[in-house]
């Protein structure tokens, strides 16, 4: 049976799809019991700080990666993506801070100084950077279901021999009701079933078979749970099982014509746009661990990051990744922290570093200070209290983002790459840490763009319409009668530069060394709805000249993010903004989610059904396109029913 029609199921942990070997050796984790007792906490993290620089190996189907992300990621420094090194006095980085505000800077080499200019780059756990990375690779592998199969009786003496191997040992008995194949032994006449191929039955077991296209269209047309309950007359359970199947639809839907078209394919160049959207979870107790005593609470809505990257060009969506780790349990972290001692150990040196707000146990101290224990026994009851919440907890979105580009760097072939953001750190540290050979070989360049969401639509418009009036002024004075108002733009953008610099020039010992200032400009075409926004640069464009760059800086905006983001918003209830209410609070969050699985499998659903079922409006005479189509991965406009029978 082949691989692609086997009936599948999606990859648990324990499936090492993808895996972390333990990067501490066992002489250590012996070491680091004893130390325990006898070190203060100061002397202990400062032993055991060796993994800040030390790689860890992470596996993914048998390939073994190395992940050491802890340098400098400022693009115009000298040390930029550079390992630790000791010079003749120092080191090439020093640890700053405490706690988790901990960072690296950059010393300069005494022996040959010039362009460091001292930055602090937030460290990060390189354990828990690949835990990350294997997590998104998890959630996103389906494995074929199988099952142990009993072909014989006791006694048999063809016992050993499986119809998979030797089939003319076996008789063919035909085919069961839900159409898997029958199998008799000819020597102790036993008939076993086995598992049906996927194409033969595509929905096995799966109940009311017969609404699952009318639930996909439902599930991104902004319908609520329970409403769909109603409409279609099935359970809750019912209707988290059939999203669950519809999920696992989706990934291998993914798998046949995005992973391997792209596997196939390289760019000349790509535009990749990236941007955090934030919505806020009903953290609601588990069934049982309620009870009426309403003071043992945590905050009744908790903030859940969603990453998401786009091409700019297509507007194809490649990734959307939610911040949240529903595999990983309080009591893991518990055991965790009782082998490897992480309560005494820097955040970069943990494990879970990339859980927020739990990425080590509480551990009672070895003391008899009263301000020691009243602090250990606060921490004891925030963590236990979260014990009775939803399962899962959240993730630092730094780690995710890193793992989100590390992902994209190998699913795209590209030979030159350019990235747009914002200034959000966690975006630009993870993309400088996951794609740091193509800045450093001036293959990749990244940009900045940064909208005011504080404008009204009124008062965007009228940007619009005064960026409009100063462009057509613009054109009149130049002498640009017949040009359109793009490229009356890009020679006002032209004429700017020459007054702009986005770094500065410092001389050290005759040589020339670029500095990044971070200095925006206004982008000259602004929008309806937004009005004008602010570009920059945070790498190196010496290498261009003006009229190239105002080419390429023309291009810098967020709409195709922007765009994916508003469908989420509008098509997935529980995902959609707050509603206004007459309470103190202004805002209500009743449609949101509980689970943010669910919200995962949500944004996964609502991105193949936008990637490949939505041809985009086209104000040329074209043909409609869909995204996957224009992006040159698929040449149909797929529908629902494609997905659920493989048509």
């Amino acid at each position: 049976m082949s691989s692609l029609t086997k009936i599948k199921r999606l990859s648990r942990p324990r499936d090492n799809t993808s895996y972390v070997p333990v990067p501490i050796p066992s002489r250590e984790i012996t070491s680091r019991q004893s130390d325990y007792v006898l070190l203060t906490p100061a002397q202990f993290a400062r032993k055991y700080s060796e993994p800040l620089f030390r790689p860890v190996d992470l596996f993914v189907n048998g390939e073994k990666y190395q992940i050491q992300i802890n340098f400098c990621v400022e693009p115009t420094c000298r040390w930029f993506g550079r390992e630790q090194q000791k010079f003749a006095r120092k080191s090439r980085y020093r640890l700053n801070g405490v706690a988790d505000t901990q960072s690296i800077a950059c010393n300069e080499d005494p022996d040959h100084p010039g362009g460091v200019w001292n930055n602090f780059s937030r460290v990060m756990s390189n354990w828990s950077a690949a835990e990350e990375v294997a997590r998104l690779i998890r959630i996103e592998s389906t494995v074929p279901l199988e099952e142990e199969y009993i072909f014989h009786r006791d006694g048999c003496p063809e016992s050993g021999k499986t119809p998979f191997v030797e089939s003319n040992s076996f008789y063919r008995r035909g085919k069961s009701t839900a159409k898997s194949q029958k199998w008799q032994c000819r020597a102790c006449r036993k008939i076993t079933n086995v598992l049906p191929d996927q194409k033969y039955n595509h929905a096995y077991h799966q109940k009311r078979n017969d609404v699952l296209p009318k639930f996909a269209k439902m599930v991104v047309s902004r319908i609520p749970v329970r409403r769909t309950c109603e409409l279609l007359e099935i359970s809750s359970e019912t209707y988290y099982h059939k999203l669950e199947w519809l999920y696992r639809k989706c990934l291998e839907f993914l798998e046949r014509y995005e992973k391997q078209p792209l596997a196939n394919k390289e760019f000349q160049r790509i535009w990749i746009q990236t941007d955090q959207m934030t919505y806020h979870l009903n953290n609601v107790k588990r069934r049982g661990r309620g009870g009426h005593r309403h003071e043992q609470t945590e905050e009744p809505v908790l903030p859940t990051n969603v990453i998401i990257s786009t091409d700019m060009r297509t507007r194809y969506v490649f990734r959307a990744d939610v911040a949240f780790d529903w595999d990983v349990h309080l009591e893991d972290i518990d055991q965790t922290t009782k082998l490897y001692k992480d309560d005494r150990l820097h955040d970069f040196a943990r494990r879970y570093a990339r859980i927020r707000n739990f990425s080590a146990a509480p551990q009672k101290p070895l003391t008899t200070d009263i301000a020691e224990l009243m602090k250990h026994a606060e921490a004891e009851y925030k963590f236990q209290l979260r014990n009775k919440y939803v399962e899962g907890l959240h993730v630092v979105p730094t780690y995710t983002t890193y793992a989100h580009y590390w992902l994209i760097r190998r699913m795209i072939h590209s030979k030159e790459w350019r990235f747009v953001s914002d200034e959000d750190t966690m975006l630009t540290g993870g993309l400088l840490r996951s794609f740091t050979r193509e800045f450093q070989t001036a293959n990749a360049h990244h940009f900045l763009c940064k909208v005011d969401d504080e404008k009204t639509k009124a008062q965007a418009y009228r940007e619009y319409e005064d960026g409009v009036e100063a462009l057509n002024s613009w054109r009149i004075a130049n002498s640009l009668d017949k040009a359109p108002l793009h490229e009356v733009a890009r020679h006002m953008l032209e004429h700017e530069l020459k007054f702009h610099h986005f770094y500065k020039v410092q001389k050290v010992n005759g040589k020339e060394y670029r500095q990044a200032t971070r200095q925006t400009l206004q982008h000259p075409l602004p929008s309806e709805d937004h009005g004008y926004h602010k570009i920059g640069c945070t790498t190196d464009l010496s290498a261009y000249s003006d009229e190239e760059i105002s080419r390429i800086l023309l291009r810098v905006t967020n709409r195709s993010t922007d765009a994916f983001i508003q469908q989420i918003r509008r098509r997935i209830s529980t995902l959609e903004r707050p509603l206004k209410t007459a309470g103190r609070d202004g805002v209500s969050y009743i449609y949101a989610n509980f689970n943010p699985k669910y919200a995962q499998y949500w944004i996964t659903i609502l991105r193949v059904y936008y990637n490949f079922m939505v041809p985009a409006q086209s104000k040329k005479k074209e043909r409609r396109k869909t995204p996957a189509q224009k992006l040159g991965l698929t040449d149909k406009v797929f529908r629902w029913e494609d997905v659920l029978y493989f048509r």
